[in-house]
């Protein structure tokens, strides 16, 4: 049973609604923020409810090809997700 403040390694599946990533963990969902599919990430619980948790990327362990370079996020710290390749959204 997972609870907060758990500490995880997923691998990020596919987008969800309001901008997180689906996950599971032994068959529960997770909804990730910070990062994109494709990814295998370490991430921490913030809240359990029955049906799902929600999680924060801690570290990207693993990057999808779809992330861009790191030195985006230094010039433009406001896009939280690095840089994806437009491309992957429509495969």
């Amino acid at each position: 049973m997972l609870r907060s403040g758990d500490r995880l390694d997923v691998m990020v599946e596919k987008p969800a609604a309001g901008g997180r990533m689906i996950a599971r963990h032994e068959g529960q969902v997770l909804l990730v923020s910070g990062a994109i599919p494709g990814e295998r990430v370490a991430v921490r619980i913030e809240r359990v409810d029955k049906r799902l948790a929600f999680a924060a990327t801690i570290d990207v362990l693993t990057p999808s090809p779809s992330r861009g370079p790191r030195s985006c996020r230094r010039r433009a710290p406001r896009h939280r997700y690095g840089r994806a390749d437009a491309s992957a959204d429509r495969r």
